[in-house]
């Protein structure tokens, strides 16, 4: 039985639904199990009907749902990422998109499908690409992610150079 945590962030000025409305029609397709799905919604407009969500927790409420789940959702905020990475976790990033409003830009694409390279985590934007990464994400090994500051700035480093 896997356990699924969906995080959203915190980002007031714009709507991030989108993933919660994708997961609500995967759980009516059966590609999930909506008694182990959970998100934090934030401040998303949507609210789920076929699985638990919240806004926000305490930050040790959060930690512990993280510890608890086999496999993290997340938006591709750097900070709830790395608490995955370090903790573990399977990761799928589901990062905000600027065509949707969901950011002021892309720069969540550019920095998860970075980490999806190195092979850290899955990565999807859209149903299908993130039913995949579902489907996918049982016989996935990410890489041990190292938290260390000198590693991230030679990745960002590296990136920088090679790919602007």
């Amino acid at each position: 039985m896997t356990t699924v945590f969906m995080i959203v962030g915190g980002v007031v000025e714009f709507d991030f639904s989108r993933p919660l409305r994708i997961l609500d029609e995967l759980v009516a397709e059966g590609v999930l199990d909506g008694g182990e799905l959970v998100a934090q919604r934030g401040h998303a407009k949507y609210v789920p009907t076929r699985y638990h969500s919240f806004d926000f927790v305490d930050g040790v409420t959060f930690e512990r749902t993280i510890d608890e789940a086999d496999l993290i959702i997340s938006h591709g905020g750097v900070s709830s990422l790395i608490s995955a990475l370090r903790k573990g976790k399977k990761v799928i990033a589901f990062p905000r998109l600027a065509r949707y409003r969901e950011h002021l830009d892309d720069h969540q694409t550019e920095i998860t499908s970075m980490f999806a390279d190195q092979g850290y985590m899955l990565y999807a934007t859209d149903k299908e690409s993130l039913k995949q990464a579902i489907e996918r994400a049982d016989t996935f090994e990410p890489k041990r992610f190292v938290g260390c500051n000198t590693m991230m700035t030679r990745i960002v480093t590296d990136f920088i150079e090679n790919e602007c």
